[in-house]
């Protein structure tokens, strides 16, 4: 209805009051329209109701009949069940001349759709100028997060007052623009609508943006930190989808500052067991900072990478950050270089080389030595060259590094050291009969 001119809209309004009394009529509008009507809301599709209209669209198209059960849900999830999303893309699989041939090249196709057939500019276009410019803030806000999003943190990122912001957002979510649960104050923005916000409100998105990463990186300074820290750590457990919104732009911005997060959330990551969360910022933090030549960060960049693998008992992959973290800090201090040759130590162990491993454990045993002969760094060298001498099955040589190992803990006042090793030798006790 909203592509009629005024003087129309209005004598179409006229007509329908003067509709004798049990006369029907359905008006269509992507927005909402102030009438004494019963106005029924046509929001997104359930999953069912949505794989169903794919189904019977795969009857017309056959392109669109040969995706998968995977492909078709990823269409439901990509479109957040609008149908005139899901008909549109289906249509691009049937066009002619379309060189679409997959689900997922008609959604990338929306990219570069051609004026007169782009479903974001026909839906959302002339509702962009329609929208206040507290609702044009907490679009762009919304833009930057793949699940919902709390209320706090829109309102942190505008700058608007908590109640400004919630008005907006109910507002938008009365339009349909939101998929919102209201008893919760979470918003979601499907990704297609996000992807026109950024590309026709820029600067807006450019602006949250920066508040984004400027609150996620204050709170990673605030609340993380090392493992001793570990009490705060559920202050960022509970900011964990907003600090995760921050990130890809986090990894684009100062180098200083990502190796400053990276650090401050490497505990508190495999704390929480967020292993691939780790895998993947760290793996990018490491290519960031060599293209800046940092190579001291890249290397314990390649470090924690790898002492994840090693988590996740992946010799190769272990073997392989060794081999960059020792290229990174050829140049840097000992201890350092006795950190990598340590990594290299646990991915032979991994790989039951056992011989090879102690080759490595005895080298990061003597750097140590040659930096303090009686350190927290040599108790746990010492340890881990006894582990690899019991699986070896050189008991002799065990005890011996077992018992140097707890003799130094209990001189530098190491706990961990001193229950790790007391511990260690009555397993190899056992291994002894």
């Amino acid at each position: 209805m909203e592509t009629l001119p005024e003087e129309e809209r209005t004598r179409l309004f006229q007509f329908l009051s003067r509709l004798p009394e049990g006369n029907k009529a359905i008006v269509t509008s992507r927005r909402r329209t102030d009438v004494d009507a019963r106005i029924v809301r046509l929001d997104r599709l359930e999953r069912a109701e949505a794989l169903q209209l794919i189904a019977e669209l795969a009857a017309k198209y056959p392109r669109l009949a040969r995706a998968s059960q995977k492909e078709r849900e990823d269409l439901y999830e990509i479109t957040q069940g609008n149908p005139l999303f899901i008909r549109w893309i289906a249509g691009q699989l049937g066009r002619d001349g379309s060189q679409c041939r997959t689900i997922a090249e008609a959604c990338a196709f929306i990219d570069k759709a051609p004026k007169g057939n782009d479903p974001l500019e026909y839906i959302f276009g002339d509702l962009l100028e329609t929208f206040t410019d507290d609702e044009t803030k907490v679009l762009a806000a919304l833009t930057y997060f793949s699940l919902p999003a709390k209320l706090k943190w829109i309102a942190d990122m505008t700058d608007l007052p908590v109640r400004a912001a919630e008005t907006a957002l109910e507002d938008l979510t009365d339009r349909s623009i939101l998929t919102s649960d209201l008893p919760a104050q979470t918003y979601f923005l499907p990704p297609l609508t996000a992807k026109f916000i950024r590309t026709r409100r820029p600067e807006a998105v450019t602006q949250t943006g920066d508040a984004l990463t400027q609150r996620a990186y204050a709170l990673a300074l605030q609340f993380g930190g090392r493992s001793e820290d570990y009490e705060k750590f559920p202050m960022l457990d509970a900011e964990w989808n907003f600090i995760s919104a921050a990130l890809p732009r986090l990894l684009t911005s100062d180098n200083d500052r990502l190796q400053v997060v990276c650090g401050q959330l490497f505990q508190f990551l495999g704390f929480t067991g967020r292993w691939d969360d780790r895998l993947w910022l760290f793996e990018q933090a490491e290519t960031r900072a060599l293209a800046v030549d940092d190579k001291e960060e890249a290397g314990w960049r390649a470090y924690n990478t790898g002492y994840t693998y090693y988590l996740r008992n992946q010799p190769a992959e272990v073997l392989a950050c060794a081999a960059r973290a020792i290229k990174h800090w050829q140049d840097s201090t000992p201890r350092n270089k006795a950190i990598a040759i340590q990594l290299r130590g646990h991915g032979h162990r991994l790989n039951k080389d056992y011989p090879a491993a102690i080759v490595a454990y005895r080298e990061v045993v003597e750097i140590d030595r040659s930096i303090s002969p009686e350190s927290n760094d040599v108790v746990i060298d010492l340890n881990d060259l006894a582990d690899a001498e019991r699986m070896n099955k050189d008991y002799a040589a065990a005890e011996r590094d077992y018992r140097e190992s707890l003799r130094v803990a209990k001189k530098v006042i190491h706990p961990e050291g001193i229950a790790t090793n007391t511990g260690n030798l009555a397993e190899l006790a056992l291994d002894r009969e």
